[in-house]
């Protein structure tokens, strides 16, 4: 199974095509068994029906010889049938035909005295003699007035038609060892049954000892004998029986009455259905076939075309490009891809681009800083012979800009921020003697970010541009430099103060307003240079403020703009911006504002780094 697992095409083809044939099988099986459920439950209501108009047509049946039993045992002329003389033979033979009127069509009414027929409506029963002990005169006598159903095997029917089976007696005692009997032959039961036991169906009618009374249609008496057999073993009455049989108590007659009718789809009906969805099934497979191999091959073209798009993106080569004209999720996955590509090259680019800046940069601050050697040993010769002649002043401040100059033209390019502080101090006590006190400066910053590394010389040039340029022509001037933290806010920035908000997540806006992460593009200090330190994740704000003149409106305008050429005379402020912003990212680096309706205030951001 490893060569499906290796492929995306083959999980997607093996995928589809066992989903389609295990639902084909599944719905092919499912649709034949409902059927014959549905099948069987419509022949069952069927038969349930028939069953139900048997029934009631027997229990009407019934039910009027009954009331024609009681009709006789209350007629006052039958009941003085004793009188044997032709007239009153006649009234009574009257008033018999007259009562059994509504059941004559299907059986014969008798009545017998001691054993002996004494009046019948059926030709030729007169002469019948039954004995006293016979079951139907004796149980007819111990009932009372309830009426008695009992079977007659041999007896005359209805009518006097000679009937070869058994004949089902109604009986019912008059008084005065007189009794009626209703029977009905098989000829009665056919008139009753008539067109309600339909071809290939049979009925059966049977007395409590599940004696046969009337058999009709495919039910014989062996039938019978089974369903017997069943029940005098404690089985199911039609277990082992291969048709259908529905059986019900015909109203209070004691009698049975079994419905009988085949089974709603032999076996070879079923083996033809299930011979036709094996062919659907292998129709189906073929069709399934088919059209996985065609879907698979739809879906996977475009994912084997982005796999080799990306080993070529990854080889490095920057200008692969997925060509498609679809328009659905794969088209907008090429569309992506394609986009992506792009982006990495332009990143690329621009990450070239700034290093090269940096570097002019760099060469462009050590190529300033060369002078200096020569100066620096002067100075350092000057400040002995300061010392040597008495002259302290002298030797302060040479040793002072000595150690400025060694600070900018040698050591890393990473200090402390301490040191850098020191380093402005220095500057600061050289510029108080140069231009005789004409103003101070204060240095506000948190002790707890001593430590902290900080590109050299950022915050030296803004001191000198607030010197040169703001405070030249004042007298009273002052320089308050401040240093503290602040914290990332929930929102993936920081509070600088209420109108300065610094991102520091890293993440940039681009051209089609869909936010996406790429990494700082120019912080080389942070991840290739150990000297840089490690995040920290706080950010650093560094505010020179000073009462002078102000900045006006076009020099700040020209170093937002990053104008190098519009910024001869203050050149070093956008070399600051420069380092921070190539070696943090484009969302530190340095403003400039008014401070006050004079004054300027600059202000620095970075994040926190300390040395491992």
């Amino acid at each position: 199974m490893n060569w499906i697992k290796r492929s995306y095409k083959f999980r997607i083809f093996v995928c589809f095509l066992t989903l389609s044939v295990v639902f084909i099988l599944i719905s092919g099986l499912f649709s034949v068994q409902l059927f014959r459920m549905k099948i069987n439950r419509d022949f069952v209501t069927n038969d349930t029906e028939a069953f139900g108009k048997i029934s009631l047509s027997l229990s009407s049946a019934f039910e009027r010889a009954q009331t024609v039993l009681e009709n006789i045992r209350k007629n006052d002329i039958i009941a003085d049938s004793g009188e044997r003389d032709k007239a009153g033979f006649r009234r009574v033979n009257a008033e018999l035909f007259e009562n059994s009127r509504q059941i004559r069509d299907f059986s014969s009414v008798s009545i017998y005295e001691n054993g002996n027929c004494t009046y019948s409506t059926s030709v030729g029963v007169a002469e019948e003699k039954l004995p006293e002990y016979f079951s139907i005169l004796s149980s007819a006598r111990s009932a009372g007035g309830n009426t008695v159903f009992s079977l007659m095997n041999g007896i005359s029917g209805a009518a006097g038609r000679e009937n070869s089976g058994p004949v089902l007696g109604i009986a019912g005692n008059l008084g005065d060892g007189e009794s009626c009997i209703v029977r009905i032959d098989r000829q009665g039961f056919d008139s009753l049954l008539s067109g309600l036991v339909t071809s290939g169906k049979g009925f059966i009618l049977a007395n409590s000892f599940w004696e046969p009374v009337y058999t009709s249609g495919t039910a014989d008496t062996e039938i019978l004998a089974g369903f017997r057999n069943n029940i005098l073993s404690g089985k199911k009455f039609s277990e082992g029986f291969p048709d259908n049989a529905y059986v019900c108590r015909i109203g209070d007659t004691g009698l049975w009455g079994i419905y009988i009718t085949p089974p709603v789809m032999i076996g070879s009906a079923v083996r033809s259905m299930y011979r036709i969805l094996i062919l659907l099934t292998v129709i189906s497979i073929a069709l399934s076939l088919f059209m996985s191999n065609r879907l698979s091959n739809s879906l996977s073209q475009p994912i084997g075309a982005l796999t080799r798009a990306m080993k070529r993106l990854r080889g490095g080569d920057l200008d692969t490009r997925m060509e498609t004209d679809r328009e659905d999720e794969f088209g907008q996955l090429a569309a992506g891809f394609n986009k992506m590509s792009g982006q990495l090259k332009s990143y690329m680019e621009e990450r070239i681009e700034k290093e090269k800046e940096l570097n002019r940069t760099q060469i462009g601050m050590v190529t300033a800083q060369l002078n200096p050697h020569f100066l620096y040993n002067t100075l350092d010769t000057i400040k002995w012979l300061a010392k040597d002649n008495g002259v302290q002043t002298i030797a302060d401040l040479s040793s002072k800009l000595a150690k400025i100059l060694r600070r900018s033209i040698s050591g890393p390019a990473f200090c402390t921020l301490n040191e850098e502080l020191e380093l402005v101090r220095n500057y600061c006590d050289i510029q108080e003697v140069r231009f005789d006190n004409k103003f101070g400066f204060s240095i506000d910053a948190d002790p707890a970010l001593g430590n902290c590394v900080i590109p050299k010389l950022i915050i030296q040039p803004i001191v000198e541009n607030s010197i040169i340029h703001g405070l030249a022509d004042y007298d009273s001037g002052r320089i308050a430099i401040e240093v503290h933290k602040v914290t990332a806010a929930g929102n993936g920035s920081v509070g600088v103060n209420e109108d300065m908000k610094i991102p520091v997540s890293g993440r940039e806006e681009y051209d089609d307003g869909a936010e996406g992460y790429r990494p700082h593009s120019g912080a080389l200090g942070i991840d290739e240079n150990r000297e840089a330190g490690k995040p920290c994740g706080g950010i650093i704000v560094i505010s020179v403020t000073d009462n002078g003149c102000g900045i006006d409106d076009e020099t700040a305008m020209r170093l937002r703009n990053r104008d190098r050429k519009g910024l001869a005379g203050h050149i070093g402020l956008l070399n600051v911006d420069t380092i921070i912003r190539l070696n943090y990212g484009s969302e530190y680096g340095l403003t400039a504002e008014r401070a006050g309706e004079s004054g300027t205030k600059v202000t620095l951001t970075l994040p926190e780094m300390r040395r491992a």
